[in-house]
């Protein structure tokens, strides 16, 4: 991100639990060690309420553990989102006072991945239309644009890449605290390899995660030092 005196407020919308740390985990330490505030959304917490104990508890840690400042658990059911979805995930973009949206890229091999990803373009229209939609939440918001991550498939045509190499044993850290994940999928070897990747072969530092730049306007608006920004 661009270095200025304004602090941001960052929102991460992950479809289940532990797609922030795999997908953004380097990027969150940065942002509180710049002194970002970083918000989570978690849409779905698991299949049944064993399974969301556990996650949510595993959740909870690694939020303190990367300084997280909000975090959400929506419980919903990815499968089928509806209205009522958008509207929470709209409701709580406005009282984090969402600056920049983070969401699965469109093309992540997850269908749920790409649901999510649908429900970040909506929301990023109707969180910055705070007169014309939900006019009822007060909270408003100016969202500037969204970076779309990687989880489980690369993302084929890579726009910006964000020197993770000082956070990425934090990063290892934060995906290890999902023991429940790490018990089925080693994780934190895969993404951590994939930053690698990015980063050497890339020839921008020893490790980066990739994403992709949706919906970003007016950016000199941001060097300039002007908070208000609005999609069209």
């Amino acid at each position: 991100m661009p270095n200025t005196s304004k602090q941001f407020n960052i929102t991460i919308l992950a479809p289940h639990i532990d797609d922030e740390v795999i997908g953004v985990g380097g990027s969150i330490a940065k942002h509180t060690d710049l002194g970002n505030k970083v918000n989570v959304i978690y849409v779905s917490s698991g299949r049944n309420e064993q399974e969301i104990k556990v996650r949510e508890n595993e959740a909870e840690r690694v939020c303190q553990y990367l300084k997280i400042n909000n975090f959400s658990f929506l419980r919903e059911s990815i499968s089928s989102p509806n209205e009522s979805s958008l509207e929470r995930i709209v409701t709580l973009l406005r009282r984090y006072g969402t600056d920049f949206l983070y969401a699965p890229h469109r093309e992540d091999g997850d269908i749920e991945h790409v649901r999510i990803y649908d429900l970040a373009i909506r929301s990023l229209w109707l969180a910055n239309n705070n007169e014309n939609y939900y006019p009822h939440i007060p909270e408003k918001c100016y969202i500037k644009g969204i970076l779309l991550y990687e989880v489980h498939r690369p993302i084929g045509e890579v726009h910006y890449l964000e020197d993770i190499s000082s956070y990425a044993e934090i990063k290892k850290e934060a995906i290890r605290m999902y023991t429940s994940q790490i018990a089925r999928v080693r994780y934190d070897e895969s993404s951590l390899a994939l930053n690698r990747f990015r980063g050497l072969s890339s020839e921008t530092s020893q490790s980066a995660e990739a994403f992709q730049l949706l919906g970003f306007c007016n950016m000199f608006n941001l060097f300039g030092g002007k908070s208000r920004w609005i999609y069209r």
